[in-house]
């Protein structure tokens, strides 16, 4: 089966009516879709009906571009690399010592700059469920946080970085690609990298940058705010 995505309209659905060059049909079966002109034609792709417009607007991507002419072998990627630590925000704010307030006290800030501002940007995007993310003002403040942060059992570490993400991608999804990485590469996110990732001795160090990833569930509560869906707030120091 092949559906046709003309200009201006979404994926059809079945039992939908879209209109296309002045005509409306009922999507009920694709060979209802009726002929589009080349140069409104803006993809296809094959298989079952799409669940959503995004789903069908990749499998549209996968088709047009097809498979890559030229096959590599070894790819070079910077600049930047961290862990993603991901933590229940307030599991992390017990253990900071955190005084919970109420809806009044919270507020949204451009840097957080102690553990009050932190309890109070948390508080306020998580009562309104909103992703939010904000600088650390100082390397003190953050490592005091992301220490209490480690200190929490249920946590997860994760490879993070747009390139160590991509990179960790190519060879994930073209065998036998090999990828030099340049980036801040620590101990930690050395150990979640595949072999054929390597990094250069001169990107090694000690330490990890960290992004902190506090998450909520649909029910936490933090002084007065109640999370109505589940969501993150993200902290860094970079």
């Amino acid at each position: 089966k092949v559906a046709i995505l003309p200009k201006s309209l979404s994926i059809p659905r079945r039992g939908q009516k879209r209109s296309l060059t002045n005509q409306t049909y009922v999507a009920n079966d694709l060979a209802q879709v009726p002929p589009v002109p080349k140069n409104r034609l803006v993809g296809c792709f094959s298989g079952s009906w799409a669940d959503s417009l995004e789903e069908a607007t990749l499998a549209g991507w996968e088709t047009q571009l097809g498979p890559a002419l030229r096959k590599f072998k070894r790819v070079a990627l910077g600049l930047n690399a961290n862990v993603d630590l991901i933590v229940s925000g307030t599991d992390v704010l017990r253990r900071l010592g955190a005084r919970e307030t109420d809806s009044q006290s919270n507020g949204d800030f451009s840097t957080i700059e102690s553990i009050d501002d932190l309890q109070r940007m948390f508080a306020h995007c998580m009562a309104r469920c909103s992703a939010a993310e904000r600088a650390i003002k100082t390397r003190q403040l953050f490592s005091q946080i992301v220490e209490a942060a480690e200190k929490v059992d249920d946590k997860q570490y994760y490879v993070g970085g747009n390139a160590a993400l991509v990179g960790l991608t190519m060879v994930t999804e073209f065998s036998g690609t090999h990828v030099l990485l340049g980036g801040p590469v620590g101990t930690q996110l050395k150990s979640l990298l595949p072999a054929n990732v390597t990094v250069p001795d001169a990107c090694l160090q000690k330490e990890d940058e960290i992004h902190l990833i506090l998450e909520y569930q649909t029910g936490d509560r933090w002084g007065s705010a109640t999370a109505p869906c589940a969501n993150r707030f993200i902290t860094s120091h970079d």
